[in-house]
């Protein structure tokens, strides 16, 4: 459905620039704004607690440069390290995996 609306010019230039940065659409940023706000609505008088468990493709993939996913893998890890508005973790099973794939052998 098409859906005009108003921004302030701040704003949309704002969004404009992440959306570049991210290698997304102003249009996606808008949609993932309005889930976040409009999720929480549906669960009204229910305990829900979402957390990002970052799995260990995502850690290999950010630790190895020549891996054609390094850059937007580095790019979400950043993300989340310097101050995501959601929880994070990374579950104690996918730091032991990532220990043994990127340690080398015998050490």
């Amino acid at each position: 459905m098409n859906t005009p609306v108003e921004l302030p010019d701040a704003l949309l230039r704002e969004a404009k620039r992440v959306a570049l940065r991210d290698r997304t659409t102003v249009r996606a940023l808008i949609e993932r704004g309005l889930r976040s706000v409009l999720a929480p609505r549906r669960h009204a008088g229910r305990f829900v607690v979402r957390v990002i468990a970052v799995d260990t493709n995502v850690l290999v993939y950010a630790h190895r440069q020549d891996s054609e996913w390094h850059e937007p893998a580095t790019r979400a890890v950043r993300q989340l390290a310097e101050g995501s508005a959601a929880p994070w973790t990374i579950p104690w099973p996918c730091v032991h995996e990532f220990l043994a794939i990127a340690t080398p052998s015998g050490c």
